[in-house]
């Protein structure tokens, strides 16, 4: 397999209520730091990018019982997309970060 440099990266987050309503987030989805040569927008072969992003459970989205939180990455190589690289997402009490990808 061939490892190749991922550029054009971009993040789409998702926050919905257990009823499906549209919740905001608190902060971000913000840059937070890259390993091996990779950038905010570039993933290098063998590269980490992180990027953080908050959100504080209000009382309207708790009353539903569920907040569902996704987030996909998608990005481009040689002219051929690609999305939804590995993602790891961390709860912290309230706050929920997508802290690397």
């Amino acid at each position: 397999t061939t490892q190749s440099e991922l550029s054009d990266l971009t993040l789409q987050y998702n926050l919905t209520d257990g009823n499906g309503g549209n919740l905001a987030l608190s902060s971000g989805p913000t840059f937070s730091g890259a390993t091996a040569g990779s950038t905010s927008v570039t993933l290098a072969a063998g590269g980490v990018v992180s990027y953080t992003a908050e959100y504080l459970v209000q009382a309207a989205a708790s009353a539903t019982g569920r907040v569902n939180n996704s987030a996909t990455a998608i990005a481009s190589t040689s002219g051929d997309s690609m999305s939804c690289l590995s993602l790891l997402m961390v709860s912290s009490g309230a706050k929920k970060s997508l802290v690397g990808i």
